[in-house]
């Protein structure tokens, strides 16, 4: 069927609604929203060139704790979990739409156009550390796996994974023992480098400082994604792999008591989950615990080998913990008296895009020079605070929004260039 003749005979679509959801999904992503913001909110505190992540790059007690509670728990971790849900969402909005006799790969791909545009407005107006960029290019990829059976896709996931941690490990060791190699003056001429940087974002007006991200920073970021698709294209495809299988839509029936589900396959389905959450919270803490012993420098005179080994294990632990953070939510959300405080998360998910979106035009005003210009003048256990109560109060406002309105305004936008005039 030629695409004109598709969109002759679509449909006027309507937004998923809440009986359609699966709800475990929306919470998940609520939950991810608050690690993502606290990961960002540290590094929208310093520069691209200037961001360390390690609690020894801090001073003061309190700083230090931030760093370290924010490196063990979040870095890491949650844009890997949104990763593993975009990918669960292509496989929930291709079927849904199949199923309607809609045209599902243009309008994905239609999707991934308006989310790369959504990601370079964001880049360019707020902030160099974009996500959605990434995940539109990386997106383009995803569309070819639609038709993979799960084992070919595990097979895929574990191919990708291992040449991410290769390569994006090797990078960062490679990185961390050049910068402390650096001669006196080449030390000097870099520091000099990230103190311009930190003037612009201080003191510069807000088109000087568009103007930098886009001549100085933009091509560092397209370099970037490069070395990180194939992260975010295995996590991906664990997403398509985990709808393929079924395994959310199971839980879904299993939490809502649906009598229709088998009772023995929904024990095996519990036990699979507790397989999961046992294996990888072992891996993921354990190699956590490696990752900072090294950066801790609790290892006299660690040298590239252990960087290289060091780098390594928090690659492998990210994804070991976003399965790990996964499972225990799913654990917890089958039982009812967890299910009402989870559910606060639900409509923070629901609005995620809206939220994320929100988060970066309070960050740039609190900490670029259009602002507040407190970037590095706040000390980051501030900044964790300040985390704390962005998503709070937008866990609060979240859900009396939703008795209101369907969507996000974000979320809309997005759907209306989906579909076009046929959005509702």
């Amino acid at each position: 069927m030629n695409q004109s003749k598709e969109d002759t005979h679509l449909e006027r679509p309507i937004p998923v609604s809440v009986g359609e959801r699966l709800q475990a999904v929306d919470m998940l992503r609520g939950f991810a929203l608050i690690g993502v913001l606290l990961v960002n909110t540290q590094m929208y505190n310093d520069t691209m060139m200037g961001f360390s992540a390690s609690p020894l790059s801090y001073t003061g007690a309190a700083n230090q704790v931030a760093a370290l509670l924010i490196q063990i728990f979040a870095t890491g971790k949650f844009y890997t979990l949104f990763s593993f849900l975009f990918g669960l969402g292509f496989y929930l909005f291709t079927e849904r739409l199949t199923e309607k006799g809609l045209p599902a790969i243009s309008l994905f791909r239609r999707r991934l156009l308006l989310l790369l545009c959504i990601g370079f407005f964001h880049f360019a107006l707020f902030w160099h550390g974009d996500i959605l960029m990434s995940y539109a290019l990386t997106g383009f990829l995803l569309m070819a796996f639609r038709k993979k059976q799960p084992q070919q896709l595990k097979k895929w996931i574990i191919i990708l994974l291992c040449l991410s941690i290769l390569v994006i490990g090797g990078l960062m060791a490679l990185q961390s023992v050049s910068l402390e190699s650096l001669s006196p003056q080449q030390a000097e001429m870099y520091e000099a480098q990230i103190q311009q940087t930190v003037s612009q974002y201080q003191e510069g007006s807000y088109p000087a400082t568009i103007g930098y991200r886009l001549t100085q920073e933009l091509p560092i970021v397209l370099l970037s994604t490069i070395f990180i698709i194939p992260k975010l294209l295995a996590l991906f495809l664990a997403g398509l792999y985990a709808g393929k299988t079924r395994i959310f839509q199971k839980l879904h029936d299993l939490s809502s008591q649906d009598d229709s589900t088998d009772k023995s396959e929904s024990t095996e389905l519990q036990e699979q989950v507790r397989r999961i959450w046992r294996t990888s919270g072992l891996i993921g803490w354990s190699l956590t615990a490696v990752y900072v012993v090294v950066d801790l420098q609790l290892i006299p005179g660690a040298g590239l080998a252990a960087r290289l080994a060091a780098e390594w294990a928090r690659e492998i632990s990210t994804v070991a913990l976003c399965l790990f953070y996964i499972t225990s939510l799913l654990q917890l959300w089958q039982h009812p008296r967890w299910q009402q405080p989870l559910a606060f998360f639900q409509g923070v998910g629901r609005l995620a895009l809206t939220h994320y979106l929100t988060q970066s035009v309070i960050l740039s005003l609190v900490f670029y020079g259009h602002g507040l210009g407190l970037l590095r003048r706040m000390p980051l256990w501030q900044g964790m605070v300040l985390s704390l109560v962005i998503y709070t109060l937008q866990l609060l406002v979240s859900r009396p929004y939703l008795r209101r309105f369907r969507q996000g305004p974000a979320e809309y936008l997005w759907r209306k260039g989906t579909y076009g005039k046929r959005a509702a």
